[in-house]
């Protein structure tokens, strides 16, 4: 489930990047923004952490293509040993310490 939850946190934050080329370096203002257009379904942003499937998994902070590369784009919102799955604005893909924010 953890490789699981990573995969869809970069995948998100991949059509989050098709999607700001085509919108003038502008991220979505939300993830359903993605759908169908750049995600074909819900299932990528429901966590396989979480208890219930339906439950969108990720934290989204949106932004620009210009944003500093080390800012955080996207984070599942379920932490496991206490890591989240993150995704940086540079696309890099990481479970980082939970750090309670």
């Amino acid at each position: 489930m953890q490789q699981k939850s990573l995969h869809n946190a970069m995948s998100i934050a991949l059509a989050c990047k098709l999607y700001s080329s085509e919108h003038d370096g502008n991220f979505p203002k939300k993830l359903d923004d993605l759908i169908p257009n750049y995600l074909v379904t819900r299932e990528v942003v429901a966590s396989p952490l979480a208890p219930d499937k339906n439950t969108w998994g990720y934290d989204y902070f949106g932004g620009k293509d210009s944003d500093p590369p080390e800012k955080i784009r996207l984070r599942s919102h379920y932490a496991i040993n206490v890591k989240r799955a993150v995704v940086f604005c540079d696309m890099r893909g990481a479970w980082v310490k939970d750090t309670g924010n």
